[in-house]
Order: C-alpha cells, then structure tokens, then sequence
C-alpha cells in the first residue's frame, strides 16, 4: 500500500461538481477472487473532504458506453478522513480477464467523468507478487510484494530506476530498442478518437511545455497535420499531409511548400565560396522562377521574374513587375545582353527609361522623367509623349543657381550655361552667348577665295543663303572722266542734271559701297530723254595696276553690268541683267569698279537723273 503522499501524486485529478477525486487500484490478497482495493483522496472546492459520502462502483468493458461486467458496488455513507478513504470491491468471478476493464465511479449522485482504466488481475499480480521489493537497510533485497510498481485503475507507474523496453540495461528513463519499419515502429501513440495523437515534453521548472501532436483524417492530404505546440505561442510548425509546412502560426499553403508568418531571417558564411543565402532554382525548362510579394489588405504586390535561356543568353532577364487585380506592369527589366530598362519590357538601349510625360520644369516636380539630385535641387531631362508638343525633350536643372556645366577631364570645361547665358570655354559668360576662342559656321564654307556673309533678317534670324541688296548712285556722285589714252580728246563740256551740250565726254562715279565679295545681280538708271540720243550706263571692273580706265580699249577691263536707252523717250527707267557670271563677284582686293555714262553728244534734252546697283552676298 502506497502512502497518502504517493497517492496524491500517482494521478491527475478529476473535476466534477465540485468533487476531486484521485485513486489507486491494488490487488487483494486473495488473487483468486479477483477483488481489488481501491484507495483514493476526495477532495471538494479544492480541500479534502472530511464526512460521510454516498459511493457507487460499476466495471465496464470500454471507456464510454459499452457492456456493464458484473454488478454495482454501493457504499452509502462512507467515511471519508481528510480526504482519504479505502474500498474493497468484487465484481464476481471473471471479472478480470485479458482484456481491459474500466471503473465507473458515482459520489453522492453524481457520476464522474472519465471512467479509470483497471489493468486485468494477472498484470496486477506480476506488479504486487512477482517482484521482489526494494533492499532493507541492511542491503538485503526486500520482500516479494514491496513493489516498485503502482497500478491503478487509469495509470501504472514504475519509481524506482529505468525503464526499458527491448533492452535490459536501460540508459534512459524510459529506453525502447527494436527493429522497426513504417508498419511496425519502435513506439506508436494511437487516439481512440477523431482527434490528435500527442506527445508532451514538460519539466518542474515552469508550467509550460512542449506537445507534437498527429492527426490524420478522411481521405484529403491536405487535412492530415503534425503540429509542434507550445502551450503559450500556440501552433508554431504545422505540416500537412503533402508535406507542405507552416511557420510562425501561418497554416500550411496548398501551393506553396513553406508558408511563413512572422519574418524570416536567413544567416549563413557563404565567403570565400559562391554559396547564396537563398537558392531558388526552377526545373521546367526556360520557364520563369519568380518570387511574389503580397500585400491581402491591398490585394496586389510586387513580383520578380528570372528567366533563363540555355540557347540565347542575351534574351534572359530579370524583372520587377507590380502585379495584382487588373494590374500587372513590368517597372525594371533587365537583359542578359546588359540592357536596363524602366518601364521598358524590351530596352532597345543600354539604359532606356521610359517617360511619364514630364518633359519640363512645370511639371513633375521640377524633376522629369529623369532625375539626379536630393529632392531640393538636381538635374532633371524629360521628353513629351502627348499633345502638340510630342517629342520635345528638355535638360533642366531645378533649384539653387541653377548653372550647367559640360566638360570632360582632359580638356576641362567646354560649356558653361547660367541663367539666360550661355559660355563656349568660359563657365562665366557675360552676354547672351559667349565665346572663348574662334567660332565656325560650317554653312559660312565656300570654295571662292571670297568670303561669304551673315546677316540677319527682319525677325533676328542669322543666315549666310545670298540676300539681295541695293546701292543708290546719285547724279551727284558722277564726276567727269578724261581717257588715260593719250589720243583721246578732251570733252568740252559735262552735264548729267542741267543737260549741257557736251561731245565725246564720259562722267563717272566710283562703286565702293558694294561688299567685298557680292555679286552684282542688276543695273537701274532713271533719265530724262526726249533727244534721238541713247544713253549708256555701264559698271567697269578694272585691275588697279590697269594702264586704262576706259572700258573695250585694251581689254583690261571689263563690264560687269550694261544699260542703254533706246530712241527718243521720256522713259523713267531702265533695268538691265547682270551677266550670269557667279565667279565675277567684288573683288576690291584686286579691282576698283566705276559706274561710267555716256550720251556721246550731250544736249540739253539728255539727262541722267539716278542710277541703282542690285546686288546679292
């Protein structure tokens, strides 16, 4: 018989009504009876009972339901001392057989819950008689029936020293050897009903404790589980019958392997080697491994898509995607070719970027399509996808003095642009456009010896295309002119305005005005003539080392432009071509140039009153 103490702590207590009750079931001396001792603490509200208390005893073939063995036991107004009290009960012979039996108790009406299980007689004789008790204090072995066992009707317990199953000198509490397989393992825990099979890892130092639990139900995989349990964080790896497994309170995913919750954190040293961290590998081929983040709140997320091709490894890539209801847009995609693109799912450049229409410093931000900078001040390029201004492209820089420089490191700065200024080789400029150095326009290049001229229109345009200008020859400007040929007669007189009379006389006016370089394009004159007389007007180029002034006498001259009356008029003007000669231009290097008038005879009814040159340069 075990001591109170022993008893109090052989069992869990039962809860029902108030009432506690814990028990030891022994075997009687009398084995063949099979009757048992049953001894057991009552406790109420928590203290053991001390009074008088209405017992009743029945034996089943099974822990709920089944068949009733024998009959009932009552014991009507017990004694109960301190909580402990003592029965002895027999059921009738073969009661106790091979198979399990279990203890139905009822206290004062009221039966409790669960029924303990009693182990059949003979095992109940193997643990009071068939084993030799402890050593005395003489070190002499103990008698038979001084037992190490404990069997009652729910539990059987072993106190002193190892247990071992399969192996007679156990190195552990409880030690199993054998040679097991799927079907047959060393231990099995088997729940006798719809519910988990559990094993429990517990110490004295807390109340908690640790619980792997199984349960296999129907026939879907995915309901099967093996959970690993704690008594305070609940479910903390849960695993389902397809082997896919839960982390951190998350249930296991029918389309994912790992499902965790909480964070997960990979550390490893991979140096010097090239081991990852993480290895995502994909066995389909070229198809593509991917990689999701989720937000079920927003239901939509972000996706990283991998792509490998074993024959062309410049088509590979890599992508950023958003993803999610109605929206799937690739944001960064890159190739095996080493082309960067964003916003771009097949960059045609190394680096393409992809506009979002803010193509200048009113929009976007100040920052455009493109953006270096801290938020504050940067440089900004943006190009214009829609509307009118459909293609235009702008460089900007936004915020602080917001200068422009471009250079390189050999030769240093090459372009300097301030507000409203711009420097070629000066990173200072002082006017609208300053240049440091010489200035070409490629467009000024031609392949005469003269040079050609810019000038600007009416709206500021500059242009070197040939425009066509004029130079006034007033009747003032003519002087007159004596031959350098030596027989040459001298003119008595001259008049241009007052038409005096005059014979074989020339007058003169010399051509400065014209631009080095222009081609004479037209002669005007405006004359009076109502005499049977022609006047001519004709512009000479002549070499300043010629020995002759007067044109078609020794062919060291030449016209360059020719007009002439014909018969009695009162004509205003005039109008001759220029000859068709592009390399005749202005040379006031090499020639001087006069506009020379004659009438042959002059009267008083023979005038010249203007003259006009037509040029182009």
């Amino acid at each position: 018989m075990q001591s109170f103490e022993q008893l109090r702590s052989a069992r869990e207590l039962i809860v029902l009504a108030g009432l506690f009750i814990a028990g030891l079931v022994v075997a009687s001396p009398a084995a063949a009876q099979q009757s048992i001792t049953y001894q057991a603490q009552l406790k109420q509200s928590g203290a053991p009972f001390t009074g008088m208390a209405d017992l009743e005893f029945r034996l089943y073939d099974s822990l709920v339901g089944g068949t009733q063995v024998g009959g009932a036991i009552a014991r009507i107004d017990w004694p109960v001392e301190e909580g402990l009290f003592q029965v002895e009960l027999d059921f009738g012979a073969g009661s106790f057989g091979a198979d399990p039996r279990w203890l139905q108790i009822t206290v004062d009406g009221s039966t409790l819950t669960p029924r303990q299980r009693v182990h059949a007689a003979p095992m109940a004789m193997f643990a009071l008689a068939g084993n030799e008790g402890p050593p005395g204090a003489d070190g002499a072995q103990g008698p038979p029936g001084d037992s190490h066992w404990i069997i009652n009707g729910t539990a059987t317990a072993y106190l002193d020293g190892n247990v071992g199953v399969g192996v007679p000198d156990p190195a552990g509490a409880l030690d199993v050897h054998g040679n097991s397989s799927i079907g047959f393992p060393q231990m099995q825990l088997f729940e006798t009903e719809d519910d988990f099979a559990r094993l429990t890892f517990a110490n004295a130092v807390s109340d908690r404790f640790w619980t792997l639990a199984a349960l296999t139900r129907g026939d879907n995989l995915l309901l099967d589980r093996f959970n690993l349990f704690h008594s305070v964080s609940g479910d903390l790896v849960r695993v389902d019958g397809e082997g896919n497994v839960g982390l951190g309170g998350n249930p296991p995913n029918s389309v994912y392997r790992l499902s965790v919750g909480g964070g997960m954190l990979l550390t490893r040293d991979s140096a010097p080697g090239t081991l990852a961290h993480l290895a995502i590998t994909e066995s389909a081929g070229s198809e593509a491994v991917r990689q999701l983040f989720w937000n079920s709140a927003a239901s939509r997320g972000w996706r990283i898509d991998s792509v490998v091709d074993t024959v062309d490894p410049d088509s590979e890539r890599w992508s950023l995607s958003t993803t999610g209801t109605g929206i799937n847009a690739e944001v960064l995609s890159v190739l095996g070719s080493r082309a960067v693109g964003i916003g771009y799912p097949a960059p045609p450049a190394a680096l393409s970027v992809r506009s979002r229409d803010a193509w200048s410093w009113t929009n976007g931000n100040g920052r455009g399509d493109f953006y270096v900078g801290d938020g504050l001040v940067g440089l900004s390029m943006g190009v214009a996808l829609g509307g009118g201004g459909r293609g235009v492209s702008r460089i900007w820089t936004n915020g602080g003095v917001e200068h422009l420089f471009i250079g390189s490191a050999t030769h240093g700065l090459t372009m300097g642009i301030l507000p409203g200024q711009v420097g070629v080789n000066t990173g200072g400029p002082t006017a609208a456009l300053d240049v440091n150095g010489d200035a070409r326009v490629r467009d000024l290049g031609h392949a005469e010896a003269t040079p050609r001229n810019v000038h600007a229109d009416a709206q500021g345009n500059l242009s070197t295309a040939p425009r066509e200008s004029f130079l006034a020859v007033p009747s003032t400007a003519f002087a007159p002119f004596f031959s350098l040929i030596p027989h040459a007669a001298t003119p008595t007189a001259f008049g241009l305005q007052n038409g005096t009379s005059g014979s074989d006389g020339y007058a003169a006016a010399p051509i400065e005005a014209i631009p080095h370089g222009a081609a004479v394009t037209g002669l005007d004159i405006w004359f009076f003539d109502a005499s049977p007389e022609n006047l001519v007007a004709i512009l000479v180029e002549c070499p300043h080392t010629a020995s002759e002034w007067l044109p078609g006498v020794s062919g060291e001259c030449s016209e360059i432009a020719r007009v002439e009356t014909t018969g009695q008029s009162l004509t205003t003007t005039r109008t001759a071509q220029a000859p068709s000669l592009p390399a005749n231009r202005i040379d006031h290097e090499t020639n001087a140039y006069h506009l020379f008038v004659t009438a042959g005879v002059w009267g008083n009814d023979l005038f010249l009153r203007s003259a006009r040159l037509r040029f182009t340069h």
